[in-house]
């Protein structure tokens, strides 16, 4: 009587689950879940590409384009200050007395503004799009280049959100900053500050006794035809290099987090008054003679 019970199933009863079928369906809603994660992420995707896709051509296709030039030679000026937004600045060397504010302007949404304005003997002048939104956006649809002729002895602030900053021949301190943007210094024999968000700075044939530049995601190199007196070099995440005159001696300092150290031999002296003092996150640092 024990055999056909243990070894048959009674009428009317359910055959029982196994477990691995309770096992694969513990679940159910996982792989749905992460379907509709990707699924969304890639519809999101598509939107914005064509979105901008769309911005793109549309701007192409409305872009208006208008230079204009503002001599001023009425005023004296010690300092020029520009504040642009998105676009390039360049600053050049001129008469002793003479400011010069040469303007392109590229627009397709809403014509941009330069406004220009003394305080005492500074000059100020400012750059604006209408509208707001994210920069990239911006950038199809405002843009401001300007070309600024400064006296030779004037010191200069020199700024955009995104864009470049190239100044040269200037006699004067130098400050510069930008968002997004690379940074041109040329020539420059005044003290030099200059710092980006995200972007390189160079600097050629410098005779600045004193210069400070920090990047947080880009290289810095910076090249002396005359031997500075201190120098501070500071990457989050890209290269230091700075090439000084042959003979000079100079104390060293800095840190690097990832990346190598490379000193010229014989430069290294640690009673030299000069310094250089460069620190790089993620990055190399090198300090070598022309």
């Amino acid at each position: 009587m024990s055999g056909p019970m243990s070894g048959g199933v009674r009428k009317g009863a359910s055959p029982s689950m196994s477990v691995g079928a309770i096992g694969g369906g513990g679940r159910p809603g996982t792989e749905d879940r992460r379907r509709v994660v990707w699924v969304t992420v890639a519809v999101l995707t598509a939107v914005v590409t064509a979105l901008f896709c769309g911005s793109q051509a549309w701007a192409m296709a409305n872009r208006h384009t208008a230079t204009r030039t503002y001599a001023m030679t009425h005023h004296g000026v010690r300092t020029v200050e520009i504040y642009g937004g998105v676009g390039s600045v360049r600053v050049v060397p001129g008469g002793r007395d003479r400011v010069e504010v040469a303007e392109k302007l590229v627009w397709s949404k809403g014509t941009p503004r330069v406004d220009r304005t003394w305080v005492g003997d500074t000059l100020q002048v400012r750059t604006g799009c209408p509208g707001t939104g994210f920069v990239l956006v911006q950038a199809l649809q405002c843009q401001v280049a300007l070309v600024v002729t400064v006296p030779e002895a004037a010191s200069v602030y020199a700024a955009t959100s995104a864009g470049t900053v190239d100044v040269r021949g200037v006699v004067g301190d130098v400050t510069t900053r930008t968002g997004s943007g690379s940074t041109r210094l040329e020539g420059l024999r005044g003290a030099v500050d200059a710092r980006t968000g995200s972007g390189e700075i160079t600097g050629d044939s410098l005779e600045s006794a004193r210069t400070t530049a920090r990047a947080g995601s880009g290289s810095v190199l910076l090249g002396y035809a005359a031997a500075p007196a201190a120098v501070t070099v500071v990457t989050g995440s890209g290269s230091a290099e700075v090439v000084v005159p042959p003979g000079g001696r100079y104390r060293t300092e800095g840190a690097t987090g990832s990346g190598s150290r490379t000193i010229a031999p014989g430069l290294q002296d640690p009673g030299a008054t000069g310094v250089l003092d460069l620190s790089a996150g993620s990055g190399s640092v090198s300090v070598h003679y022309r």
